[in-house]
This record gives C-alpha cells, structure tokens and sequence, in this order.
C-alpha cells in the first residue's frame, strides 16, 4: 500500500480549490486510488518533470467534476519507501506559468 503525505503548502492549496470545487476531495481520493496502482505510468496526462537519487517528480492532470476541467498536480514519488509526496495543486489556466520549478527545488533540498 502507498503512503500519502502533503506539503504544508499543498494543503493551502488543496483548501483553496476545495472551497471553489465541491467533488473536489471525492477527485482527489481517486486519483490517489490511480496513483497507487501506477505511480509512474508516464502519457499525455503525466509527465516526469526531474528524477534524482530514488525521487522521481512527476506532474499529473487531475480530473475534476466540479470544474469540468483538469488540475495539475505535482508530486514525488519516493521509490525505496513506496511513498508519494503532493507539492503542489494548480489549474494550468489561471498560472501564467507552469509549475513552480523553485517549490520543487526547495522541497527536494529538504529530503
């Protein structure tokens, strides 16, 4: 079974959009059923964004109902532990940018 851990910042987030998206927590809950079954299943949804040592960053599409459109999550996956870190919930539309490479910087310098 894997093990699911957020960021500080990612639970401010997460809450952010949970009070804009009502099916939010429901969404989330099965895209971690996916992620169990396939942490590193790379496509047209997912993308590996850095690997280093046994932390693989991924950045995934996440179906939401509410918002009829998709969320990006960012998150790393720790091989050696089986673990799954979430760093970071954005929708692609209202970011100027893409994810927040220096979030990831950050967080990888602490592990």
């Amino acid at each position: 079974m894997m093990n699911f851990n957020e960021t500080e910042k990612f639970k401010k987030e997460f809450k952010y959009f949970f009070k804009k998206y009502s099916s939010l927590v429901q969404d989330f809950n099965i895209f971690k059923l996916v992620l169990n079954s396939e942490p590193c299943l790379v496509g047209n949804n997912c993308k590996m964004v850095h690997e280093e040592n046994s932390a693989k960053v991924f950045k995934k599409r996440m179906q939401c109902r509410s918002l009829r459109d998709t969320l990006r999550v960012v998150y790393v996956y720790h091989e050696k532990t089986n673990s799954i870190e979430f760093i970071e919930i954005y929708r692609h539309v209202d970011s100027k940018t893409d994810y927040n490479r220096e979030r990831v910087k950050e967080y990888l310098k602490s592990i």
